[in-house]
Formats: structure tokens, sequence, C-alpha cells
């Protein structure tokens, strides 16, 4: 799984990295990112698993849901967010079975993944992942 891992981390300095410039707000501080990674995967026993990698500034999030549950926070740190993406896949990858719609996906525009910008609701409840996932960050 460590070339997934690779793949998407690249794919996250290119496309999200990229995209983003940081914007002074009126307080003087800076402004959040607004791309963040959507992989979408089947699993097995009709799973359903939705990865979701998001930085703030220069931290950046692993989240995951399964079957449109609550989403879980697997990691927020400024470096260690790829050991985060590593933990996951290695703990998942007897429930993951292929990237959903490959064969289409390879054709579109971005390829396996999207490139999102996350509405209102799912930062908030990327924060309430994070904060029920503190203690272990």
């Amino acid at each position: 799984m460590s070339l997934l891992r690779n793949i998407i981390e690249l794919e996250w300095y290119k496309t999200c990295c990229a995209r983003f410039k940081p914007e002074r707000r009126v307080d003087g501080k800076f402004g959040i990112s607004k791309y963040g990674l959507q992989i979408k995967f089947h699993g097995y026993k009709d799973k359903d698993i939705e990865l979701i990698i998001y930085g703030e500034m220069n931290y950046v999030g692993v989240y995951s849901r399964t079957n449109y549950g609550d989403l879980v926070c697997h990691g927020y740190h400024d470096s260690c967010w790829t050991e985060s993406l590593e933990r996951w896949f290695i703990d998942n990858e007897k429930v993951i079975s292929s990237i959903r719609d490959w064969p289409r996906r390879c054709s579109a525009e971005n390829g396996w993944c999207d490139i999102i910008q996350p509405s209102e609701y799912l930062l908030s409840e990327m924060r309430k992942a994070r904060a029920t996932k503190n203690e272990t960050i």
C-alpha cells in the first residue's frame, strides 16, 4: 500500500497545494486551504469507503467514512499526515477491493480522485472528527 500512499501524497502536493494561495484575512491571519482530495473505494461486503485528505494552513488531515457514516479522523499533522495515511491503508487493506468507478475515472479530468472544495457542513464534520480524535493526534 506504500505505492498508493505515495501516489496520493504526490497528487495532494501537485493539485491541492499548487492551487492554494494563502489569503490574509481582515484579522491578519492566513485563510484556510480551499481544496482537498476525495478518493472513493469499493470495499468487500458491499462497503463503500470514502477517503478525504484536507489541509488547513500547514496541517493536513486524513479522514474516512464507511457507507456514508460518521467521518473519522485518522491523523491531523503538519509533517506526519502521510504516516496516518499509510496506517489507514494497512488497517483497511483487507477491506478495500478497488477504486470506485476505476475505468470511467481513468479518463476523467482528475483521473482516480476528485478535487473538492469542502462545504461548511463537511468542514464542521472534520472539526468534530478531530475533536473526538484529539488525544491521539
